[in-house]
């Protein structure tokens, strides 16, 4: 009997307005293993998400993390833009190109485990981690889902 394969997903989420509790919550109800944090500066005003207390809290909570700065945008270039898709179609021309090599190391990443990628904005739309996974999806088989 033939049974078709569903393709290995990349996930994504952001924290934006969410407790860290309700984050916990959601990473569990989607299965998910490992948090690819791709903020160039993981800080955060919002407790537990700067990056050495959320590594600490996701490990307790049975979850690896793992973080890419490359993949991030540096504070500096996003002060230099007020439009999102200015900042976004930057991204896309003048950072990923820089950096296929660590966006397929999580592309290899996501296809052994069920990852998610990380990053503020609770819209993936207004976030750079739709455009790391738009990416992705097109250069290796995974597909797509946003989460949270």
């Amino acid at each position: 009997m033939f049974v078709e394969c569903e393709k290995a997903a990349i996930y994504a989420i952001g924290y934006e307005g969410v407790t860290f509790e309700r984050f916990i919550e959601t990473l569990r109800q989607e299965e998910i293993e490992v948090i690819v944090d791709i903020r160039a500066n993981p800080i955060s005003r919002k407790p537990g998400f700067s990056k050495s207390a959320l590594k600490k809290r996701l490990e307790e909570e049975g979850f690896e993390y793992a973080h890419y700065p490359q993949l991030g945008i540096p504070s500096k270039v996003r002060k230099e833009y007020s439009d999102i898709r200015e900042l976004l179609n930057y991204y896309d021309r003048a950072i990923l190109p820089n950096f296929t090599d660590v966006a397929e190391e999580v592309a290899h990443l996501c296809e052994q485990k069920a990852a998610a990628l990380l990053c503020f904005e609770a819209n993936a739309s207004f976030c750079h981690r739709s455009r790391l996974a738009r990416y992705i999806c097109k250069n290796f088989d995974l597909s797509p889902k946003y989460i949270g």
